[in-house]
Formats: C-alpha cells, structure tokens, sequence
C-alpha cells in the first residue's frame, strides 16, 4: 500500500506513522470529528465557526467543545468571566477581575476628576501621592482620620495617640500594621487595605457599604483640598 502525505509530499511506512504526521505537524490542523484539515490554524477555527462539529468556544483558552453542556461545566471548572471568558479559578478573584476590568468606574476621586470602581481604589489613590490635590497617606493618617469619629473603631487602641500627635510627633513605620478588622480581626498597613478587605473580602462579614466616609471626605475638603488652592 503506497501511504502517502500529498500536503508536505512525504512517503510513510504505515497508516500509523501518517497519523502521527498528521497529529503532530504544524502543516495539519484537523477536525476530531469530521476529519477537514487545514493548512493553518485559521482554517480550522473558520471550519469549526461554520461547521456543526462543534458547540463553541472559550475565548479564554481557545479550547472548542462538543456540546453546550460541556462548555458550560468548563466555565464552572474554570470559574469563568462571563463577559470575556478569562479564568478566574476562583470566586474571590472573578469578583476583582470584574471590578478591574468590567465594572463601569463611577466614585470619583475628592480631589480630582478621576473615577474609580471602588472605594478602595480610590483612597489608595490619595494615599500614593498621585493625585493632583497633594494628598499622601500622612494626610490620610494625621490630618483627616484623627477628626472622624467612625473611623477611629478601625485604628489598633496602641496607634491612636499616634495618630493624635500628627506627623511632626508621631509617625507609623511602613512595616506596621496600624489598622485593624474588629470583626475578623485582620491587620493593615493602610486604610485603603483595609477598605478592600471590606468590600470583597469572603471570610468576614464587615462591608464598606457600612461604614460611612462622608465625614472624612467633609475633612478632605477642609484640610487637603484649601491647602491645594
């Protein structure tokens, strides 16, 4: 029997080793079910989009699957994105990764004109010396957590007559951890740490959506923002 490769005109010793051609060479890209094989990637993706070989794709590995069933427990395996498919493997990180990338920005900075998807991301923001108001996380600390009294319940009791004192006394080392959960009793270097703790946190039951930062925002605006202009 002559077994042959038209394609890559290349002679084999069996239908065996054809086939292990086939499965291996970049010059084949073959259809598991109805055997179409074409020269380049792109023509079996074309195939499968207008073939009924198979169900569909995950955008998120390019895998294509037999049924819709099977797609569908790949997702869940997968713990999917549902707008793009990337894999999150986990709930926690599904959650930021639509927060990161498909969440429509809506807090805006009290400092300036950026939007942020949380609040955290948003005092991290003011904390990093980024924003175009001045703020630093000293101003954070010394200046406007000091006047608010809500806020103090998340400050560790040893830290609050630091944070008293003002910068010019007192200053917490980048290596501590002056802010606490009560509920969970989880430590934080920074108040925007703590603040993301709050909104996606799994193990603790305590949300941002509690806690007030409208008395903090009232002291930025008095303190940060008149020292801007």
């Amino acid at each position: 029997m002559h077994i042959y490769c038209v394609r890559c005109e290349r002679h084999f010793s069996s239908i065996g080793a054809r086939q292990s051609h086939w499965d291996n060479s970049s010059a084949h890209h073959i259809c598991g079910v109805c055997g179409f094989d074409g020269a380049y990637g792109s023509e079996l993706e074309d195939h499968f989009e207008e073939s009924s070989c198979y169900y569909g794709a995950c955008d998120g590995c390019d895998h294509w699957f037999l049924t819709a069933r099977s797609l569908d427990q790949h997702f869940k395996d997968v713990v999917a994105c549902e707008e793009c498919d990337y894999h999150c493997h986990t709930q926690p990180r599904r959650k930021q990764h639509m927060a990161d990338y498909h969440n429509e920005p809506t807090i805006e900075c009290w400092g300036c004109f950026n939007k942020f998807v949380q609040a955290s991301n948003m005092i991290s923001h003011l904390e990093s010396g980024a924003c175009p108001s001045g703020c630093s996380s000293e101003d954070i600390n010394y200046k406007l957590m000091v006047k608010c009294t809500n806020l103090r319940q998340f400050v560790k009791p040893k830290y609050r007559q630091v944070f008293r004192q003002g910068a010019k006394d007192g200053k917490v080392d980048t290596e501590e951890l002056p802010f606490a959960c009560e509920d969970c009793g989880d430590s934080f270097p920074l108040l925007s740490s703590l603040c993301q703790h709050m909104e996606s946190s799994k193990t603790c039951d305590r949300r941002l959506s509690e806690v007030s930062l409208s008395p903090m925002q009232r002291e930025f605006e008095k303190r940060v923002l008149k020292r801007a202009t």
